[in-house]
């Protein structure tokens, strides 16, 4: 299983998270809502495995001493995201969240007229 292969389709899907959790299959968070995608649950071996395409092996090691770790991640071609890695009943779970290149207009914010005015 590829970690940028997984947030390539996270990408083309504008979910905004990727959560990797043993017992079930990838998960998106797509419109708010948990969208898990086809294929079968994930293992320990496979949270690991992405854990270690996204951690080099020193920082894997500091991920194991101190049971969590929050990084950047950029995928060329991709994008960039914030991972937050954890222990989760005795095995790895991570979250990955999609970083927007995109600078939304104020407009679509949903912000009252008034933070325009002031701005």
């Amino acid at each position: 299983m590829d970690i940028n292969e997984l947030l390539k389709h996270v990408v083309e899907q504008k979910a905004s998270d990727l959560h990797l959790t043993v017992g079930v299959p990838p998960t998106i968070r797509l419109k708010g809502q948990l969208v898990r995608l086809e294929g079968p649950p994930l293992k320990p071996a496979d949270t690991e495995e992405l854990t270690r395409q996204v951690l080099s092996e020193e920082r894997f090691e500091l991920f194991k001493k101190r049971g969590e770790m929050d990084v950047s991640y950029s995928a060329y071609g991709v994008g960039r995201f914030r991972t937050s890695i954890y222990h989760q009943r005795g095995t790895i779970g991570m979250v990955v969240r999609v970083i927007s290149t995109e600078v939304p207009q104020l407009a679509t914010l949903g912000l009252p007229d008034i933070i325009s005015k002031l701005s």
